[in-house]
Order: C-alpha cells, then structure tokens, then sequence
C-alpha cells in the first residue's frame, strides 16, 4: 500500500508512541473535532504538539515516492535567516499505519500568520489600497533579503509566504530550494552554481510564476528573479488599482501569464504599462518592464525593487535607450525609465521628463512633483515658470502645476530676468511673467534677454532692443 493523506491522518488520530523522537501528543482539530491539514501535490502539513516543545509544530509528510530531500533539509537545518520558517528532516522519524513502516518527516516552527495569497484575496475583496501598500513595502523587503541570500527558494508563490501579525514576511515550503554545490560534471573547479544534486534536480516551480525558458537544468540565483518581479509589480499596481483583481484568482499566476507577457499577447499588461505611464510611476513601469524580459535572470534586480536614494546634484544619463539620473560619480538617483530627461532647475528643485510618451516634472528621487499626463510636452522651470504645450498652443505653469499665463502661442522660450520670446502669426516677440506683451510679435527672431535688451531680427537685419520698462512696438 502507498502513502496517502488518509493513512496520515490515521497516524495522528493517535500519534503517541507513533515518533522515535518527536513524542507527538496530539494535533489541532476544528470544532467538528476533525484534524487540520493543509494539503499540497506532494505533501501534508499538520499543526502538532510534542512533549517538552512550547508552542505549536509543523508537521510535514510527504505522500508521494522520494520524500523530502535530504540535501535540501540538510542545507536549511544549518541557515539561520530571518526570513526562513526553521526546519528540519527528521529521518524515519513517524510510523504511518497503513504502510506500516516508518517513514521521514519535516518538522519546524509553525508560523504564525496568514499566506500572501489569503492577504491578497481579502485586500481585494475590500479594495484596500492601503493594505494593498503596505503588503508591497513588506514584500520588497523580504525580495531584497532573499536576492541577497546565497540561497534561492525555487518556487516563490503567494502561497508559499506567510504574512505574520506585525507585517514581516517568512518564507515557507522550501522543497525546490537552489543553494549553492559544486557543479556534478566538474567538481574540480569548486564554484558555485552548476548542476543540482540527483536527489533535489526535479523542482522548476509553479507555471504562472516562472519564466517560460526555466526548466530542471537552470540551477543557480536566478530561479527567483522572474517571479519576484512578477509579485513585487502585482502588488504595486493593486495598491494603485485593486479593482485589477476582481474576478481573479492566484493560486496559479498573478493577474497576467509570464508566457503571454513575453510573447506580446497580453492585453492587461499593455493596460498596466500605460497605467503606470500615466500615473508618472517610473518605478513601477520599470518594474513592469523587467516582466518582458527574454531571459529568466534580470540584471539590477535589487536597484529595480528599491532604487537607491542619493541626495545632492544629479545629471542626466542614457542606458539601453532610456534616462535616467546620476550623481557626478555615477552613482544612480533615478532609474533609466524615461524617454527624455532635463537637467534639474534651481531653486525649484525640478526636472522635466517623459515617461512612456507622458510628459512630467519629477523631484530628485524620481517622484512625480507634477503630473502633466493631460499636456502634450512640458519645457524646464526657469524663474518659477515653464513653458507647456497643450492643443498645439503653448502657455506657462507655475511651480504649483497651474495655469499661469494661458496658452495662445505657437512657440515659447524659458523666462529670463522677467521676460520670455514667444510666437504668434507666425511673428516673435516678447511677454513678462504676467503675460503682458512688452514687444509686440513683428519680428522674424528674437533671443534671450540680457542685461534687459534682446536681439531681434527683422527682413535679414539684426538689431538689440531694450525690453525692460515699457511695452516697444
């Protein structure tokens, strides 16, 4: 006869002197006096008592043939990571009646708490954006300790997280863990990475969470990149949008299919990338971006899911075809998600950018200061105002995103000592900050001001007028 579920649940209607070690007394039961499981494809979980433990156990056992693998629990019994529920491989450890022979357990803390994917359906069913937020901030912080870990958890699933009361985040169900071991076909060169053991090469984690290329011959830190930014991006986008998830479900995949988003055939996720454009979120889109990715291993994993926060002067710099920004020493400030990125203004502290073809201001930490997704372009702050172009015609905003001289013209030049050159009927010449015409548009150019004149040019002759003190026709 075979392992089952119900011949374990027969062992534990009874389970003392059914351990070698353990001294199991008695499992928890719901009020039909009935014993709780969880129940996976291979294994159960029961919550037990055992003589001279404080506190509740988890129980593992395992119905299908192989069982745990002992390189795995060998590697986990000797980590002590905050992030790890702790565990370890008891070896014919619980006699199964049925079978009538004992056989090996996994045995460890019970975590208290309830899985990502319970939390999830319940933010969702209340359209808490907040919790939404606040399960996001939880889960990039155990993604930073996890990418910083010589250890992979080889199928990271909302299921196999558990949230606990005050927020903090632990990894459970560490079956298909990748940890560092010698490559099999040559162990001479004592490098990390390479083959899996015989006994833990089977694991390639769940479909809707995986990248399509893994399969059982990738074995190194990668294995986690994918859905890890799959499940740092889902969250973010339900903090914005709760309502994304009516009607889904995630025990298999959250909100899109890798295989669909890789191969373009994802209507949503195009949704989302705009989403995040339009809402000015360049983390996020960034984030989204990486969901493309032809490769399971995304490089600056760590930079994507908590860009680095560096004060002090920035630059403009380009990287695969976007902007971003950089202190002088190339150290990055904000990612390269833009299609086009100014320098910063003085004093307002400002930048203007595009994102996904939507233009906007942004503050030193890429955070949007102005969103002007409803402009067509937007020019850099000078003296409090920037230029900004709608239904063709351009106008100025002041520093608070209003209106301040409204858009009648067909070109407009940056503020400077108090006037700017604009174009209209096809002419050029001068306004203030009031928009008050103090050159009427007659002239073919007309440059900076300076020292309160400017240079115009009319019929081929170039002259300097003085614009400071009166409107000059």
């Amino acid at each position: 006869m075979s392992l089952s579920i119900a011949s374990f649940i027969d062992t534990m209607s009874a389970p003392e002197g059914l351990f070698r070690t353990l001294g199991v007394t008695d499992a928890r039961r719901n009020i039909y006096d009935e014993i709780v499981f969880t129940a996976g494809n291979k294994a159960a979980v029961f919550r037990v008592r055992a003589d001279g433990v404080q506190g509740e156990l988890l129980l593992k056992c395992y119905v299908k043939p192989g069982g745990p693998s002992r390189a795995v629990y060998d590697y986990l019994s000797r980590q002590n990571s905050d992030i790890l529920a702790h565990v370890r491989l008891l070896r014919e450890e619980m006699y199964v009646y049925g079978v009538n022979r004992y056989v090996d357990v996994v045995v460890g803390e019970w975590v208290e708490g309830t899985t990502l994917e319970a939390e999830i359906e319940l933010a969702a069913r209340h359209g808490d954006s907040e919790r939404f937020d606040a399960l996001s901030r939880a889960f990039d912080s155990l993604a930073l300790e996890l990418l910083a870990a010589e250890w992979s958890h080889g199928d990271l699933k909302p299921e196999n997280i558990v949230v606990a009361p005050d927020g903090r985040m632990k990894l459970i169900d560490c079956d298909a863990l990748v940890f560092p071991c010698c490559p099999v076909d040559d162990t001479s060169t004592g490098q990390q990475g390479g083959n899996a053991p015989a006994d833990v090469f089977r694991e390639t984690g769940t479909e809707g969470y995986r990248h399509p290329l893994r399969g059982e011959r990738l074995w190194d830190k990668s294995v986690d990149h994918y859905p890890i930014a799959l499940i740092a991006a889902t969250l973010r986008l339900l903090a914005i949008r709760p309502e994304l998830y009516a009607g889904r479900g995630i025990a298999e995949s959250v909100l899109f299919s890798p295989e669909a988003v890789i191969a373009g055939r994802s209507p949503l996720y195009d949704k989302v990338l705009a989403l995040a454009a339009d809402s000015c979120e360049a983390n996020l889109l960034r984030l989204l971006r990486t969901l493309a990715s032809p490769t399971p291993r995304i490089d600056n994993l760590p930079e994507v899911i908590s860009p680095p926060q560096v004060e002090g002067h920035s630059v403009p710099f380009r990287s695969d075809g976007f902007w971003g920004y950089a202190t002088p020493d190339g150290r990055t400030v904000v990612a390269p998600v833009f299609d086009s990125a100014a320098e910063f203004t003085e004093p307002e502290g400002l930048a203007a950018t595009s994102l996904a073809g939507k233009p906007h201001f942004i503050d030193r930490r890429g955070r949007v200061a102005i969103n002007c997704s409803h402009l067509e372009a937007v020019n850099s702050f000078s003296e409090g105002l920037a230029a900004f172009r709608r239904d063709g015609m351009w106008g100025y905003m002041n520093t608070a995103g209003r209106e301040a001289i409204a858009p009648r013209y067909e070109a407009a030049a940056a503020m400077h000592e108090g006037y700017a050159a604009v174009k209209l009927g096809g002419k050029w010449g001068y306004i203030d900050s009031r928009g008050c015409v103090v050159v009427e548009p007659k002239h073919d150019y007309a440059g900076r001001i300076s020292g309160g004149r400017g240079r115009v040019e009319l019929a081929g002759e170039s002259n300097e007028i003085a614009v400071a003190g009166g409107q000059h026709n």
